[in-house]
């Protein structure tokens, strides 16, 4: 599985402005990666988990995004484990 491609992305981002509401899509290549679409036209990457029960979430950036092309992600998933062990070391 290839993920959320960039013609998906700026499909979600034009649907969310139409519509005028947030919309999210998983990327379906990493676990618990997120694109959410503003009714602005903002597309932001997020990477979601459980911890201790409890759903949290840590925000990566905004699209687009060198960090997160098709072609980066596999490199990048370990990247992103990192990031949020980072995160769940402040965040106690």
């Amino acid at each position: 599985m290839a993920g959320i491609t960039d013609k998906e992305v700026r499909a979600l981002i034009s649907k969310a402005q139409r519509e005028g509401k947030a919309l999210y899509q998983a990327d379906g290549f990493v676990p618990g990666l997120t694109l959410s679409a503003s009714k602005t036209g903002v597309a932001s990457w997020y990477l979601r988990f459980r911890w201790a029960g409890k759903q949290k979430e840590v925000t990566i950036g905004q699209y687009p995004g060198a960090l997160l092309t098709p072609e980066r992600k596999p490199r990048n998933c370990a990247g992103l484990l990192i990031l949020a062990l980072m995160w769940l070391s402040k965040n106690r």
